[in-house]
């Protein structure tokens, strides 16, 4: 998770396809979780195997996708973008606190 004030992102990063579905990890954890932005970060060839199931299910969820790209240096693709309105950080109290502490 990394926060700003105005703006919570949620990120589920998994290096297999099997763990992108797995209803104890990928899509399961994101749903858990409240933010304006929900991304899903894989590495590329992991998205070569399934995109359409992948882009799907990312859509109809409202899930952004993030493909690494990469072994010793990594780039991040963004792939889909979804925001969603409303404020979320009080949900947080780590992160709202230390915003807080900020200001």
């Amino acid at each position: 998770m990394q926060s700003r004030e105005d703006c919570i992102h949620v990120i589920e990063a998994e290096s297999e396809l099997s763990r992108v579905l797995d209803s104890s990890h990928g899509f399961t954890q994101l749903g858990k979780h409240r933010g304006n932005y929900k991304w899903l970060a894989i590495p590329w060839d992991v998205y070569e195997v399934d995109k359409t199931k992948i882009r799907k299910k990312c859509k109809k969820r409202k899930i952004g996708l993030l493909l690494i790209h990469g072994k010793k240096r990594f780039t991040v693709q963004e792939k889909l973008k979804c925001f969603r309105k409303g404020e979320f950080l009080h949900l947080y109290p780590k992160a709202y606190k230390e915003r807080r502490q900020i200001y």
